[in-house]
């Protein structure tokens, strides 16, 4: 018999690349979007909530859209299920921002938190949910916490944040601006490689209830990512002071160590984002 998926938020980032991922698998889907998402089914194996509001400052000025789109919607996924007779697997994807950084430190599962955007304190609130509602009412889960993601295999909307904030500045403005120096590094992890391995350490009962890095082979400095894609378009790279806010709630380095993952299942990396960048 075929395994059943419900895909909540399908229609974005990550959710296109996931569906994509499962239409090549022997998996019946249901895809729904984040205005429809309260229809989905509950019979089924696995569902993965991939929906939400992603942001730094701006969830200080719409905090309630944030808790809403973040953390109730969760709420109201878990409520439906624990209301039904069956007990889909909740597939979550969290995020590096729920960690301090520490400096030159591949981070660990449970290294040091420090949740400061109501984004990340949404990870971490949604995080808690999973496990008492595991805890209380038999629901198993999966989360991964996913750093910085790359490429795009459906249009030319590269990445979202800082990968496509340095390819926008670097393609059409000629210029791109850093925040102080830079130096603050980062794990990257292609789209396509993170979707194929999130789908299989999903499906895999050796994740169930367990919170793991998904991080990608490569870490770079903010300063280098913006030095290899100015090169690219023949753009100049500047630095301007940190504006007090923003530089507030920079986590710093946030590099991570996905050895856990990696020691469970068969993670497999296809892209190098050098070599991406050559053939974009």
């Amino acid at each position: 018999m075929k395994k059943k998926v419900s895909i909540i938020g399908a229609e974005g980032y990550l959710g296109r690349h996931i569906t994509q991922v499962f239409k090549n698998l022997d998996f019946e889907l249901d895809l729904y979007n984040r205005s429809n998402f309260e229809t989905f089914k509950t019979d089924v194996d696995f569902i993965f909530h991939l929906a939400g509001k992603t942001g730094t400052l701006d969830g200080f000025d719409n905090f309630r859209e944030y808790i809403e789109s973040n953390e109730m919607s969760l709420l109201t996924i878990l409520e439906k299920v624990r209301k039904s007779t069956h007990r889909p697997k909740i597939i979550f994807p969290s995020s590096r921002l729920v960690y301090r950084g520490q400096k030159n430190t591949p981070l660990v599962e449970d290294a040091t938190k420090e949740a400061k955007t109501i984004y990340a304190a949404n990870k971490l609130a949604c995080e808690s949910y999973l496990k008492m509602y595991k805890d209380t009412f038999e629901i198993n889960y999966s989360i991964a916490r996913i750093c910085v993601p790359y490429g795009n295999e459906f249009d030319d909307q590269y990445s979202y944040g800082t990968i496509g904030s340095l390819l926008t500045q670097a393609s059409q403005m000629g210029e791109i601006t850093l925040f102080g120096d830079g130096n603050q590094q980062r794990s990257l992890i292609h789209i396509s490689d993170l979707a194929n391995n999130l789908v299989k350490a999903a499906v895999n009962p050796k994740t169930d209830d367990l919170i793991f890095n998904l991080g990608g082979p490569e870490s770079f400095s903010i300063k280098e990512l913006a030095e290899l894609i100015a090169q690219k378009y023949h753009a100049e790279v500047k630095s301007t002071p940190w504006p007090k806010e923003h530089l507030k709630i920079e986590s710093g380095d946030t590099i991570f160590d996905s050895s856990l993952i990696e020691s469970l299942i068969s993670i497999d990396y296809q892209f190098s984002f050098q070599d991406w960048l050559k053939h974009i």
